[in-house]
């Protein structure tokens, strides 16, 4: 099964709506996969695939293939 992880930021407008729709397409599309939420503020090794808030990464992989890095917050 995918390691399904969703990078976010405290307070972020869009992660939960974000983590709503991932867990859809998960039931539906990969069922018995879990979604894992980081908080890159509580996690500073996630900070390495981090593209902004929120992140949607499947084993390691940004669903974003044009996404830079992001070095620090806002």
């Amino acid at each position: 099964m995918p390691e399904i992880r969703i990078l976010h930021t405290p307070g972020c407008a869009t992660s939960q709506i974000t983590v709503q729709r991932v867990r859809a397409l998960v039931a539906e599309l990969c069922p018995g996969s879990v979604v894992t939420m980081v908080n890159v503020a509580l996690d500073p090794s996630a900070m390495v695939r981090f593209a902004g808030s929120p992140t949607v990464l499947v084993d390691g992989v940004d669903l974003e293939p044009d996404a830079s890095p992001v070095h620090g917050f806002a």
